[in-house]
């Protein structure tokens, strides 16, 4: 006895538990059973119990029955509340005695409220600004081999058929109270697609970096690209154009400087003593000649560095990059920002740049950073510095 009523209430209860799952019946007869999330783009979300959330094309579907009220779109734009059954072969809308004929097809959108459904048919404009701020260390090598703070902030404009990115990032360190890096660098790059994945760009950029003898560099270019790949978890573009460039470099280093201009002050004091103890001891000086040596040991005293001069150059360059992106593990991306720059007046003379960077989201507006900037300048040794320079940053990035 006990084993049939345990049967009975076994049987009532898979029952109840069937009456309670929302239905999806395809065109081939198989059945989707679960909690029916939505209908969005052409695309039911059902959520089930061995599998997880299911996405499928509408097309495919032939009827759809759900336990509990929905709001429907439907295609004569309509919206209609109630619970999706197949009443005499006939698929529709429930909602208390009245029954509203509607198939698969005629469904545009559903969702668990009025609200969600509205939600789905007037999203809210895209936000055409946006931004990043960064914040971090940095661990340097070839030209200063320090580890140095960094700080950059970057806003993003978008809009139909264009973007513009405007970056600012500055980096700065001290060793023994010596100043052994200060970089700053503001760059914009504005782009228009004239086709769903061609486009225009422009690009300006302004830095400096007394690490490598960099004064200031100041360049303007525009060019073409193309998006080759362009989805969900994977993008890869380049582009082909042209810069001009113009810089000015300085004959030493912060710590160069600091120390050579100590030299000279301190040489300028001891020639400054001797000459005053030649003159207590009888030495014989002409009015002019003395003056001459004086006037040249307080300029030494007062402008150390006045005989060296900085080196003003500006040059054209063919400007070739390369952009890749990469979804990997859960949520994390790999980039590679590449661009190659030979100078056009020159042959053999470029610049090239790389960086590789790992993005892993902490939060919803908060992601880590970890990126290796490479730098190669072919004229590097011509200035007194190394051609590669290799920056490892680690840094916090928040979105706004």
């Amino acid at each position: 006895m006990k084993k049939i009523v345990l049967l009975i209430l076994l049987t009532v209860f898979m029952a109840g538990f069937s009456a309670e799952a929302d239905m999806l019946i395809l065109n081939n007869g198989d059945r989707i059973t679960g909690t029916l999330v939505a209908i969005e783009g052409g695309v039911a979300r059902i959520t089930t119990a061995y599998a997880g959330e299911i996405s499928v094309k509408m097309d495919a579907v032939s009827a759809i029955e759900t336990d509990e009220v929905r709001a429907v779109a439907l295609s004569d734009e309509t919206i209609v509340e109630g619970v999706l059954v197949r009443e005499d072969e006939r698929m529709g809308v429930r909602a208390a005695d009245d029954f509203r004929p509607a198939t698969s097809a005629d469904i545009v959108a559903l969702a668990a409220t009025p609200e969600a459904l509205d939600g789905m048919l007037n999203p809210p404009p895209p936000k055409k600004w946006s931004g990043t701020v960064d914040l971090g260390l940095a661990l340097r090598s070839g030209n200063t081999d320090t580890t140095d703070f960094k700080f950059s902030v970057g806003v993003k404009r978008t809009g139909d058929r264009n973007t513009l990115a405007l970056n600012f990032a500055a980096a700065y360190g001290a060793a023994d109270d010596v100043l052994n890096t200060r970089r700053y660098q503001f760059d914009y790059r504005w782009q228009y697609y004239l086709q769903e994945r061609l486009f225009l760009y422009n690009i300006g950029l302004a830095e400096r970096d007394d690490g490598r003898k960099l004064d200031y560099r100041l360049q303007t270019g525009l060019g073409v690209g193309y998006d080759f790949i362009k989805q969900e978890k994977r993008t890869l573009s380049a582009d082909l154009g042209a810069t001009y460039t113009r810089e000015r470099w300085n004959p030493f280093t912060p710590w160069e400087r600091t120390a050579l201009r100590d030299d000279i002050r301190s040489s300028a004091l001891s020639d400054l003593y001797t000459t005053f103890l030649s003159i207590g001891n009888g030495a014989v000086f002409t009015p002019r000649s003395a003056l001459e040596q004086l006037y040249d040991i307080l300029l030494d005293l007062r402008d150390p560095l006045r005989d060296y001069q900085k080196r003003n150059e500006d040059y054209v360059n063919l400007r070739l990059g390369l952009n890749f992106s990469q979804q990997i593990f859960k949520s994390s991306t790999i980039t590679e920002a590449l661009v190659l720059m030979p100078n056009l007046e020159e042959f053999g003379e470029f610049r090239a740049l790389s960086e590789l960077a790992l993005v892993t989201p902490l939060s919803e507006k908060l992601n880590l950073k970890t990126s290796l900037k490479t730098e190669y300048d072919s004229l590097a040794e011509e200035r007194g510095v190394n051609a590669w320079d290799n920056t490892l940053m680690t840094q916090f990035t928040y979105k706004f």
